[in-house]
């Protein structure tokens, strides 16, 4: 039983010292780069717009959100799935204002995600007009 004991704490031992992290991959701590042609819109009531840009990352763009509080706009754009891993997305994001929003000045923010989970945002200044 004793020389069992030593078999195994031998085993034990040369698994442990053969594992080593040389495969071991690290990640840049770098968000996705994020670059919106749309940086400001004047539309009026009830009228279409579009949001346009191209995001980019070498390891994968995970997903975008479009967020316009007091405009109806709260999206979230899947860019990769488990399966299929994109290291770039083109934004061509269409809204209509509603025709009850007050006039004024909204903001609404696109913020891109990575696979490594860093953020990029940019924000575009709206102007409604009656």
């Amino acid at each position: 039983m004793k020389n069992f004991m030593i078999i195994i704490s031998i085993f034990v031992i040369s698994v442990l010292a053969g594992c080593n992290d040389d495969n071991f991959q690290t990640y840049p701590n770098t968000p996705p780069v994020l670059q919106l042609t749309t940086e400001e819109l004047t539309i009026g009531l009830g009228a279409s717009a579009s949001i346009q840009g191209q995001v980019s990352d070498d390891f994968g763009v995970k997903f975008l959100t479009i967020f316009g509080g007091g405009l109806s706009i709260n999206t979230q754009l899947d860019v990769s799935t488990r399966t299929q891993i994109s290291d770039s997305y083109t934004l061509n994001y269409s809204f209509t204002v509603p025709p009850n929003t007050s006039a004024g000045e909204y903001t609404i923010t696109v913020t891109a995600k990575n696979l490594t989970g860093q953020l990029s945002a940019k924000t575009i200044k709206v102007n409604i007009v009656p």
